[in-house]
């Protein structure tokens, strides 16, 4: 039996935004605000579609923002690719993005409302692995 366009699980990933982690103006955000953030450095072996939907055990209302190849949080908007909020139920973000073989993508994990703090996970589906590490971009 053939089987297209396969998706499986092929990483998580689990953090948690607190009083003490970093913060930036998140696109569509308002640049008055300040929202905690952790960037995730992403990277792929296969090029597609991958899925990366956050869960978290606190209803945090988690945003996730998809950036090509780097993040400075001093320029949100610099390799943006999308944004998402509440795409994947219950006030968690869904980023459903074809990423190219070899490529490095940071996934940055905030909230919809500023200054929120809570637990959270992701858990990302696709045709290949994808290895995920939280990193500490230069800027804010």
């Amino acid at each position: 039996m053939f089987i297209d366009n396969l998706f499986v699980l092929l990483a998580t990933f689990s953090g948690t935004l607190s009083s003490s982690s970093p913060t930036f103006s998140r696109p569509y955000g308002g640049s008055y605000l300040s929202y905690y953030y952790q960037a995730i450095q992403t990277r792929t072996y296969t090029a597609g579609t991958y899925i990366l939907r956050s869960t978290s055990r606190t209803q945090m209302d988690t945003y996730g923002c998809l950036y090509s190849t780097s993040f400075d949080p001093t320029y949100p908007y610099r390799n943006l690719l999308t944004c998402d909020d509440d795409s994947g139920g219950s006030q968690q973000f869904l980023i459903n993005h074809y990423l190219l073989s070899g490529q490095t993508y940071v996934l940055v994990v905030t909230t919809s409302i500023y200054r929120i703090t809570g637990s959270y996970s992701i858990i990302v589906s696709g045709p290949g692995s994808v290895s995920m590490i939280a990193i500490s971009p230069s800027g804010k």
